[in-house]
């Protein structure tokens, strides 16, 4: 969804500027241009207030996890495997890196080349690799230990699928060829368009899914759905982003972090790849990437090795901005109150207001 943080500051100021002139300086002879300029402002100033109130999609947030393109759930003696990515000497990790290998966890990173990763790698407890790395394998980034914030963020994510996860929602099939109307959704108390999924049907192919401007969307995906995401491209409409879609793969064990459904993306597309778009959380599910390009996030992992292999790429969206400050909106109201009621006291609009209660 749009962000609109900058443009409602940098217009706060801005517009603020514009009244001081227009309405403060009786020095402005032409009385025709002020009542003019103090319309526009007005209208502009009211039109960006309500704007930054409203331009986000309602919906599940991915709070402190927006900053990573993969939290590896890092269970048991296992290890987020990655290697020999599409890109540019091996790129296949375009954003940052969390591995939660906070005790009784003990996962590793193991990489292998020719690789590139343009990220920061984060481990909840110590760091546990194969490295240091040298030769055809690249870390553009740093690689430390002792982020607590990297356990707290998976915590939060198992919590945040497994209540979604017991939402029922409007019943669908994802499959080659289909469109998803996101208002379609079932709606829930906290603005996601919820749908549950029967079956995905994904050789190769196309699936779209169009939003409905307002409402972040949500694809609960059981076990008994299959978690194979064989689609060429997944593609977003109606003002989507990858971070207002989730595919919910839920269920299992949270104890054990085990039994969730097995989650494997592959684009079979035999050299060419496609491209989708979207968040997939597996908490307690294994995770593989193949031969795919995701522009979005992967989070979870299971008990077991998760795989970013054989030409997978993830590029992370950068985190949402927060939403504009209320100084800002305050701001913008006070103008479009200032100038709009300038213009109505010049035509005697509140005298006729008054008179017609």
């Amino acid at each position: 969804m749009a962000d609109v943080e900058d443009v409602t500051s940098s217009s706060a100021d801005t517009l603020l500027d514009l009244v001081r002139d227009v309405l403060l300086r009786e020095s402005m002879p032409d009385q025709t241009t002020r009542f003019t300029l103090a319309l526009g402002v007005g209208a502009v100033a009211l039109t960006l207030a309500v704007g930054g109130l409203t331009a986000r999609a309602t919906g599940f947030t991915l709070a402190d996890a927006a900053n990573y393109a993969v939290i590896y759930q890092a269970g048991g003696n296992n290890q987020l495997n990655i290697n020999n990515g599409p890109g540019l000497n091996g790129l296949a990790v375009n954003g940052n890196i969390g591995i939660d290998n906070t005790a009784p966890k003990n996962g590793k990173l193991q990489l292998s080349g020719p690789l590139t990763l343009n990220s920061d790698v984060h481990f909840a407890g110590a760091v546990h690799d194969n490295g240091p790395y040298s030769g055809n394998i690249h870390v553009n980034g740093t690689i430390s230990g002792g982020h607590v914030n990297v356990h707290n963020d998976m915590l939060y994510l198992n919590n945040l699928s497994t209540t979604l996860g017991a939402e029922v929602g409007t019943s669908v099939m994802l499959k080659t060829g289909a469109t998803i109307n996101g208002g379609l959704g079932t709606l829930d108390a906290s603005g996601n368009r919820v749908f549950t999924v029967g079956k995905i049907n994904a050789p190769n192919g196309t699936l779209t899914i169009n939003g409905d401007g307002s409402h972040k969307i949500v694809f609960n995906i059981s076990a008994a759905a299959d978690g194979n995401f064989h689609f060429n491209n997944i593609v977003l409409g109606g003002g989507l982003t990858s971070d207002d879609v989730l595919f919910n793969l839920f269920g299992g064990n949270t104890s054990t972090l085990t039994g969730g459904p097995k989650l494997d993306i592959n684009s079979n597309a035999s050299g060419v790849h496609g491209t989708l778009f979207g968040t997939f959380l597996d908490p307690n599910g294994a995770i593989s990437l193949v031969n795919t390009i995701l522009d979005g996030r992967v989070f979870g992992g299971d008990s077991v090795n998760e795989a970013i292999v054989s030409g997978a790429e993830i590029n992370a969206p950068a985190p949402p901005s927060p939403v504009p400050d209320a100084g800002s909106t305050l701001v913008l109201l006070v103008v479009a109150v200032c100038s709009l009621g300038w213009v109505g006291r010049r035509l005697q609009v509140c005298t006729a207001l008054v008179s017609a209660r």
